[in-house]
């Protein structure tokens, strides 16, 4: 039987780290959708969510196992459409959530910045964008919880 594995999670959490690093993960195919991102910034959420659900289509053709690394979030609707996936292709799904302070999260994409930044290989302009729209969403999240932590007057 064919398997899903989703890695799920905010920005900066892990999940790469965790793909890269997993023994049982290392060596699989897998579609990020950060990468996604990084070739087409101008892309909405579910456009970006339908390239990455194409790639898996094609992926599965060929392998048993298929990664693949985004939200996931339970009250989102990337799983169900995960799921459709995987009862058309007899597969099972495994989501996996990975989870971090949000100022972790944060630290770790400023960090990934300043990386990018640095390679001569990648166009400075297209690396600002994309770590400046995960930065942003981070920010947004930490917003948020401040929020909700905050006393009601």
């Amino acid at each position: 039987m064919k398997k899903i594995i989703c890695l799920g999670g905010v920005s900066g959490v892990g999940k790469t780290y965790r793909r890269t690093t997993d023994p049982e993960l290392k060596d699989l195919p897998y579609v990020d959708i950060a990468d996604i991102y990084s070739d087409n910034l101008n892309l909405t959420a579910n456009v970006a969510f339908a390239l990455m659900i194409d790639k898996l289509i094609v992926l599965l053709e060929d392998h048993n196992t298929v990664v693949l690394e985004a939200g996931f979030f339970p009250e989102g609707s990337q799983r169900q459409h995960v799921d459709y996936i995987a009862q058309q292709n007899d597969a099972q799904v495994k989501y996996i959530e990975l989870a971090a302070p949000v100022d972790v999260c944060i630290q770790r994409v400023r960090d990934a910045f300043e990386k990018d930044l640095n390679d001569p290989t990648k166009d400075p302009i297209r690396v600002r964008r994309f770590h400046e729209a995960r930065l942003s969403w981070l920010h947004d999240i930490k917003f948020t919880q401040e929020l909700q932590q905050a006393p009601v007057r």
